[in-house]
Parts: C-alpha cells; sequence; structure tokens
C-alpha cells in the first residue's frame, strides 16, 4: 500500500496509518483498521515523507521499534510486523530540515537515490520506448497515418541524450502524447520530420520563452515580396547559426534549435 503523506491533515495521516475507534474524533463513526494492522508481514510505502508532521513520525518511531502501536482513541495495542519504504524528491540534506533526527535515522539505514534522467543517457534509449509505448496505450489509439520507424524513435532519442530535460519523467510523456497526437491528427501534414519537431519544440517552450518580433524589425512589404522566401531565409540562417555556435555538431545544433537532428543533416545535404 502507498500513500502521498502531503494529502492529508495531521489527524487524517494518523488515522490512515494508525486507524481509529468509533468516536475518536468528529466524523469516525465507525472503527477503522489502519495500513498499519493492514501492512503485517507486508510493506508500506510512505512517499513525499518530508511533508509528515512531527507527531505521527514520533509515533512511527515506536511503531518501528517496537512493532506496536495504538488507534486513535483506542487504550488497546495492536501489533504489526511491516517494512516501511519511504521516499522524497528533495536532496537528503534538506530532508533532515524538514523531520525529526530520530525519525530520520530509522528510515534512512539504507537509502536508494534514483539519478535523473540528464545523469543517465546511456538508458535514455529503452526508457524511452517504455514511455512511449505507455503513452500509445493510455492514448487509446488504433491508427497511426505515417509509419513512426526505429530511425525516427532513434532521432528523438539522440535529442534526448543532449538535452537537459529539466521535467525528468515528465519531459518523456509530454514529447510522447505531442508525437501521437499529431500522428493521428488527420489535419496534420504526413510529415514524419514536422511531427518529430512538433513533438520536441514542446521541451523548450517552457525554457525559451521568446520575445516577440518588433514591427519595425520586419521587411517591407510589397511587389516582389515572397513570405516563403523570406521564411525560407531566416531559417537558412538560424540553422547556420546553431551550426556555426555549436562548431558544426550537429546534435548539438539541433538542441539549439529544438528540433531533430535529422532536420539538421537533412539541411546540410542541401546546401
Amino acid at each position: 500500500m502507498s500513500v502521498a503523506c502531503g494529502q492529508f491533515t495531521s489527524e487524517l495521516m494518523r488515522s490512515e496509518l494508525f486507524g481509529h475507534v468509533k468516536g475518536a474524533f468528529t466524523g469516525a463513526t465507525s472503527d477503522k483498521p489502519g495500513l498499519l494492522k493492514r501492512m503485517d508481514k507486508d510493506t508500506l510505502f510512505l512517499d513525499e515523507i518530508g511533508d509528515i508532521d512531527t507527531d505521527t513520525q514520533r509515533l512511527l518511531i515506536k511503531a518501528l521499534e517496537e512493532q506496536k502501536f495504538q488507534p486513535l482513541g483506542s487504550e488497546r495495542t495492536e501489533k504489526s510486523d511491516f517494512r516501511l519504504i519511504t521516499a522524497t524528491n528533495r536532496t537528503l540534506d534538506f530532508l533532515r530540515t524538514k523531520i525529526h533526527e530520530d525519525f530520520f535515522d530509522r528510515i534512512s539505514p539504507l537509502v536508494l537515490e534514483i539519478p535523473s534522467l540528464q545523469d543517465i543517457p546511456e538508458d535514455i534509449p529503452w526508457i524511452w520506448r517504455d514511455v512511449y509505448n505507455r503513452a500509445l496505450s493510455r492514448s487509446m489509439v488504433n491508427h497511426q497515418k505515417p509509419e513512426f520507424s526505429s530511425v525516427n524513435h532513434a532521432g528523438i532519442v539522440n535529442y534526448l541524450q543532449c538535452h537537459s530535460l529539466p521535467g525528468n519523467y515528465r519531459d518523456l510523456y509530454r514529447i510522447a502524447y505531442r508525437l501521437i497526437a499529431f500522428l493521428n491528427d488527420l489535419d496534420a501534414t504526413d510529415n514524419v520530420e514536422d511531427a518529430m519537431s512538433y513533438a520536441l519544440a514542446s521541451l523548450n517552450s517552457s525554457e525559451n520563452k521568446q520575445t516577440a518580433t518588433s514591427i519595425s524589425s520586419l521587411p517591407k512589404l510589397g511587389d516582389g515580396f515572397s513570405i516563403d522566401a523570406y521564411i525560407s531565409g531566416v531559417r537558412s540562417s538560424l540553422f547556420l547559426k546553431a551550426l556555426e555556435q555549436s562548431s558544426g555538431n550537429q546534435r548539438e545544433a539541433a538542441s539549439l534549435l529544438g528540433i531533430s537532428p535529422q532536420a539538421i543533416n537533412k539541411f546540410k545535404k542541401t546546401k
């Protein structure tokens, strides 16, 4: 069983963990066994452990030490031999300032640190495949217009391995859902590169808030002006600037522009 500690008030948290008897507090209309009782010979997972209040920490220390506890409003002692696993997205140093040192000692004899995605780029290929398949299953779509091949997936992976991924798994799911939406949009183009660019652009939307172009900086409109030619010229200039800034590294240039490395490669072949 798992509990997100931040979703309960102090009293409700203690009721959830230790249980209560009828009349223990307003709204306690019947006896309720807590999670500690139910998790006897089993495992209890407390997420966001830094949000748990001090009084509940003390009660948990006793339950961990003696394998005994009292439901709220009861004089009866219950027994439970449970395993406790806790998690936090904070650093351990910060966690020490949030919870009692005695409780910290009880929950930290074995600490497993899960690295962020930017620290394990070598694992991103299989992680991306897993995330994409999960997103595909959750979206419950039955049709994809273009074929999204293993080569296309490799292009996404190459880009992800160069990005800082500040949102961690959330970034991967954001890309996957946008990619699936584009591939199944009957009004969108059938160009797979467009789908990839649309999906990967979500990584930069929250980081790079571009200022709107001033009207005075736009070219003079009139006979002979072509918006397609103008946009194509700007696009080429941005590609060249990215390649110059990255010293010719296509993967890094793609990351700067928020597009796939394949798009950079295709641009270079046309020059």
